[in-house]
């Protein structure tokens, strides 16, 4: 193979023998077979695939594949393994791989490098995205400390830091209309439409097709601009003077007027200005505590207005810009979540998305039927729209990774296009399409006490969350999705060794709990859209499900008595607490309602619930008589806070200081601010050294 033959694209699909490869979709395909296989196994094919009948050595395996270098040969040789076992192969009679003693593997197999193409995916159902995305950087310049040794002299804790590395905008260079056929094929040739560095959001075509506009934040990210550019760069200015935060644009039926989103501490407003320059004009409020942007379609623009009251989530209006008449179209209920990124098609049906964090349905509503939901399953979904074709083209994490999916909206049909990192695109007349490239890490971080000893735990590319520290503070367990959808991995912290748990790969695992003996673990486990409760013993080849507990049933923590668990059923956002016996799960208790997030502890039950801001401490243990801590959580980290020693850890919304991580101790209520970063995930991104 020559050096010019070497496909650049790590999508490009390729042939291995009789298997075709897609690692796009970590896929496998031959004539009677067709396997999804971890995305670490397709890459250790891709490499050996790019050499084939060379030995590449198992150093540079372990270097280009694993991202953290604290692996061993023992874990590259079960990859090997696995990979063998999918292809079929025998390592005494190999087809495909063979074992270069002392140095790595080759590839014997005849390998051919395909064209891209798109073939229709069934979607796998999903559940809750246990992994948010932040737009937040948190760094720090601390030491790096070493491993701890001997006993712990103060306290510890881990976080899960979000680190958002790139946002820009991506454009098509094609210019005619999108063939449903054709569409990911195209995708793979997007050409940057700006090289500038910061952050490029929520970009909208003109509707004749020339110009386009988009948020561009300062480098603090204390202002958003509206940025005008052509897509031949000739125009290119900033709307407005800079001093505002103004998202969401998006031009009028006619291309003279833009209108967008204002957000200020007074809340969030809907602005419209002509194109060419001149003051801005107020339309009317939006939510204030909801990140929508709005849609305009003749005389109307549909946004995400204010909830009506605290049982209503936040719903769709419409607004007449000639008069000001404002129509409500959707009312959800506040367990059901927001309704948020309304796009109209030519007749006027809107797509919207609704739910709470990874949990989010697409819904369509027309005024001749109100609202449908689309049968497509429940995901992080960042902006969708119509295609040309009647289709919905949706940025959805339904896959376990970011992309753009096409959906019939009618028959429930679906297929991956790609553009991995996509969100919130946006198509043109004449084909051409935009959308952000966002690429995010997030990773487990460690901290004494004092601020001092800060140092990185995981160094995954993808998403390392939900940590949770064992009994005895020697292992960390975390859910992942580096290998595809999320699954939980063991971290030892004396010697940085990590295991994959033995768990369905084609299943989604999350929300994982720890035993007070550090033995077992109960786990939550995402199939066809429900969950399940499972338990796993440490060292054992397989969980088992636990049987008798209502549908739904989801998020478990073992009690301190080591006789019950605790669970929760409903939506991810707010359900009913409930307590069973470990050796007779159907004997179930009830437990406090409409839970937004709890802990059980020695020292009782804390929980959240939507309708307050304060953290509720139940002394009994038993959901009964809760009282309300004076500890008011920051509203954008009601998840993210840890009961430990007496005392709860939290990031607080009456500080001084802003993101401020204190500690409230039960005993003396005192409070006390700690030198921390405060967590840069969504959801359960702390935890404290028990």
């Amino acid at each position: 193979m020559n050096v010019s033959d070497i496909p650049s694209d790590p999508s490009q699909p390729f042939r291995v023998g009789e298997w075709s490869v897609f690692p796009d979709r970590n896929e496998i395909q031959r004539a009677d077979q067709n396997l999804r296989i971890q995305p670490r196994l397709i890459q250790i094919l891709r490499l050996l695939a790019l050499t084939p009948g060379r030995t590449v050595s198992r150093e540079k395996l372990l270097d280009s594949v694993w991202s953290r270098r604290m692996v061993n040969d023992e874990v590259l040789s079960r990859s090997i393994a696995d990979l063998r076992q999918a292809l079929g192969d025998d390592a005494r009679q190999p087809r495909y791989l063979e074992t270069i003693p002392k140095l790595g593997y080759r590839l014997i197999a005849d390998v051919e490098w395909l064209p891209a193409e798109n073939l229709a995916l069934p979607m796998p159902a999903t559940g809750t995205s246990a992994l948010p995305e932040q737009k937040h950087s948190s760094s720090a310049s601390a030491p790096i400390a070493s491993p701890m040794t001997g006993k712990r002299p103060v306290r510890h804790a881990i976080y899960a830091l979000a680190l958002l590395l790139a946002a820009s905008a991506l454009l098509w260079t094609y210019r005619h209309s999108p063939a449903k056929s054709d569409l990911g094929q195209r995708l793979q040739h997007a050409q940057p439409l700006s090289s500038d560095p910061g952050w490029e959001l929520t970009p909208r075509f003109a509707h004749s097709g020339d110009l386009l506009v988009y948020a561009e934040l300062d480098p603090e990210r204390a202002h958003a601009s509206l940025r005008l550019r052509s897509r031949d760069g000739r125009v290119n200015r900033l709307l407005g003077d800079g001093q505002h935060y103004d998202l969401c644009p998006v031009f009028a039926p006619d291309d003279q007027q833009i209108a967008w989103v204002r957000r200020s501490e007074r809340g969030c407003e809907l602005l419209r200005a002509p194109v060419l320059g001149g003051i801005p004009t107020a339309i009317t409020q939006c939510a204030a505590s909801v990140f929508s942007c709005p849609d305009w379609l003749g005389e109307w623009l549909v946004y995400t207005a204010e909830p009506l009251d605290d049982d209503s989530g936040a719903g769709l209006s419409r607004v007449r810009l000639r008069d000001g008449t404002v129509e409500k179209l959707t009312q959800p209920v506040a367990a059901q979540g927001n309704d948020t990124h309304a796009r109209f098609a030519p007749d006027g049906r809107i797509v919207f998305s609704r739910g709470v964090e990874g949990e989010r349905l697409l819904y369509q509503w027309s005024a001749a039927e109100g609202e449908r939901k689309l049968p497509f399953p429940p995901s992080m979904v960042y902006g969708q729209l119509w295609l040309p074709n009647g289709h919905v083209l949706a940025a959805s994490d339904a896959l376990g990774f970011r992309a753009l999916v096409a959906i019939d909206p009618d028959h429930g049909g679906s297929q991956l296009l790609g553009a991995r990192g996509a969100r919130h695109p946006d198509l043109a007349a004449d084909g051409a399409l935009v959308f952000e490239q966002a690429s995010y890490d997030a990773n487990l971080w460690w901290i004494a006490a004092d601020g001092s000893g800060l140092r990185q735990l995981t160094r995954s590319q993808r998403y390392d969350a939900y940590p949770r520290l064992s009994p005895d503070a020697t292992k960390v367990l975390y859910q992942s999705n580096r290998d595809g959808p999320e699954s939980l991995y063991l971290l030892d912290l004396h010697n940085d060794q990590e295991q994959r748990l033995p768990l369905d790969p084609t299943m989604r695992w999350a929300q994982p709990a720890w035993s007070r003996d550090g033995t077992r673990l109960l786990l939550t486990r995402y199939s066809g859209g429900e969950t399940s409760l499972w338990l796993y013993v440490l060292g054992s080849e397989a969980p088992t499900a636990v049987v008798g507990l209502p549908e739904g049933a989801h998020d478990a923590q073992f009690d301190p008595d080591g006789v019950h668990a605790w669970f929760r059923t409903g939506p991810e956002r707010s359900g009913p607490l409930l307590r069973f016996p470990l050796d007779h799960p159907a004997s179930i208790e009830a437990g406090p309602d409409a839970v937004e997030h709890y802990q059980v502890s020695t020292a009782g039950l804390f929980l959240t619930s939507l309708d307050d801001a304060r953290l509720q401490h139940c002394p009994d243990g038993r959901g009964k008589d809760c009282t309300a801590l004076p500890v008011v959580l920051d509203p954008r980290q009601r998840r993210n806070w840890s009961v430990a020693a007496g005392s709860v850890y939290y990031v607080s919304a009456q500080s001084a200081v802003p993101d401020q991580v204190q500690r409230y101790r039960l005993d003396t209520g005192t409070v006390e601010n700690l030198p921390w970063p405060r967590p840069g995930a969504l959801s359960r991104a702390l935890d404290v050294d028990p």
